[in-house]
């Protein structure tokens, strides 16, 4: 179930007073809705006709008894109710609003003498509403509870943080000093009190946590220090990346996906809680390589059985990510989060220009060039075809730069060369795949004193294709407006 569409359509029809519905009378009239992404099943609203039927001071749970009935008052589910029957109580349950919509549907139905009663029924059931969840929820101060409120020392990369609000807070959102504050996955225990985990790093993690409404209004915060005296941080932004992506293999190949994570840190990190809710889904909490040192990497797959068949035994293999989740062939969106459900990592890779397309299904997999905190893991200029077919899981196919005579030599194979095609001339050159140390800058000019660098949109060079073998890449361009002279700029990257 999304319990939170499940209470948000029980709330609205229990507020509204709709007797043709199922936990309102009869046990009837709903739409479920199974979400592909996730296969959790919405409650949809559905004949709504019979509404206003109620007193105005009716049960706010609904007058069923059957066993949906006792979903609602399990605590959590309860309070997520009350929250829901709160914001519409203060949106689109109001005379402000609801009086012109009463006033124009009785226009056009000719029934003038219902105006009154159902702008007073309106009135009366909001004031009976709001006063209910008052007295069921006093309002309490949104505040941290673990600990008295005071800072404290664990020696664990993580900890479950306790604290208590009222109906208004909807988002928790925790901030680090020098960081955007993120939003953080909820448990609430029971009407007042909740519980987040917070990942910590080594030493003192000073943190800020703020509340905010449904409508987004600010509904508190409160601060704490919590000191993590161990030797394992938690995985998160500033230590996990994705370094390669295996999401179209060669023909036949489709047990052969795979994603692979790195430690970019410096210290041992904690994948427990750490997973991917979108693209795929994978969950690392209790995986044999929950914790990873510093460099060393980690691998999802698709198909284990086909997977070590192809690339053979004894990689760090996390896990198999759901039968229900794959890896799009024409381009798909991951997103990998922390244990307190913040952003690792959310972007979409693509099979076509500016992202490799030799990784669509011809060999080579996507691979991220020099992995680092820094490395911008959404931008396709960080990311190149691998230099063997099916990637390199679990190492890194990168080339050193010391066994070069120069950069030229490491990055490119040979000077770029003019060639003839039925649309004009073309310009090709070949890079050695793996060249992660350097960058290779296409540039034009008309004097050969001022030259002009690729911005890669199109307007001055046009990427016709691009293809890799053995190692080794061939690009070929056409420029766009013709000039008279190109070259190659091999630089540090």
């Amino acid at each position: 179930m999304d319990v939170d569409s499940w209470m948000r359509g029980f709330a609205l029809t229990a507020l509204t007073g709709l007797a043709d519905t199922y936990n309102n009378g009869l046990g009837h009239n709903i739409e479920l809705y199974v979400r592909p992404r996730d296969g959790r099943v919405m409650l949809l609203p559905w004949d709504q006709d019979h509404a206003f039927y109620y007193s105005p001071t009716s049960s706010l749970f609904g007058t069923g008894s059957h066993r949906l009935a006792a979903i609602i008052q399990l605590a959590p589910n309860r309070r997520l109710f009350c929250a829901h029957l709160l914001e519409l109580c203060q949106t689109g349950f109001t005379n402000d609003f609801l009086d012109p919509v009463i006033t124009h549907l009785s226009t056009v139905a000719d029934r003038p003498a219902y105006v009154p009663n159902l702008k007073s029924w309106v009135s009366q059931r909001r004031t009976y509403v709001l006063t209910q969840l008052n007295t069921l929820h006093p309002r309490v101060p949104f505040e941290i509870t673990s600990n008295g409120g005071a800072d404290f020392t664990v020696a664990t990369p993580s900890t479950l943080l306790e604290g208590r609000g009222w109906l208004d807070v909807r988002t928790i959102f925790i901030a680090r000093p020098g960081q955007p504050p993120e939003p953080v996955e909820v448990t609430w225990l029971d009407g007042q009190r909740w519980r987040i985990a917070v990942p910590l790093l080594r030493g003192p993690n000073v943190l800020t946590l703020t509340a905010s409404s449904a409508l987004g209004a600010a509904a508190g915060s409160d601060s704490i220090v919590i000191t993590n005296s161990g030797a394992i941080e938690p995985a998160g932004a500033a230590n996990l990346l994705i370094s390669e992506i295996h999401y179209h293999p060669a023909s036949d190949g489709e047990g052969e996906e795979f994603i692979e994570l790195i430690n970019a840190g410096s210290s041992v990190i904690d994948l427990t809680g750490v997973r991917f809710p979108a693209g795929i889904q994978f969950d690392f909490t209790g995986s044999p390589m929950a914790l990873l040192p510093p460099g060393e990497r980690v691998l999802v797959v698709k198909d284990k059985m086909t997977f070590e068949s192809r690339y053979g035994t004894g990689l760090p293999v996390a896990g198999v990510w759901s039968p229900f989740t794959e890896l799009g062939n024409n381009g798909d969106r991951l997103t990998l989060v922390d244990r307190a459900g913040v952003t690792i990592a959310d972007f979409s890779y693509d099979d076509s220009r500016p992202w490799p397309g030799e990784a669509d299904g011809t060999g080579p997999s996507l691979t991220l060039i020099q992995p680092a905190i820094d490395a911008q893991t959404g931008n396709p200029a960080r990311w190149r075809p691998s230099r063997l077919e099916g990637g390199s899981p679990g190492t890194s196919d990168a080339l050193a730069a010391a066994g070069y005579s120069s950069l030229v030599e490491y990055a490119t194979v040979e000077a770029p060369a003019i060639q003839q095609s039925a649309d004009g001339l073309e310009v090709v050159w070949v890079e050695r795949l793996g060249a992660d140390q350097a960058v290779v800058v296409p540039e034009v000019s008309d004097s050969l004193t001022e030259w002009e660098t690729d911005p890669g949109d199109g307007s001055i060079i046009e990427y016709l294709k691009t293809s890799s073998a053995d190692g080794l890449r061939s690009i070929t361009v056409r420029l766009a407006p013709p000039h008279s002279f190109f070259r190659l700029r091999v630089q540090p990257r």
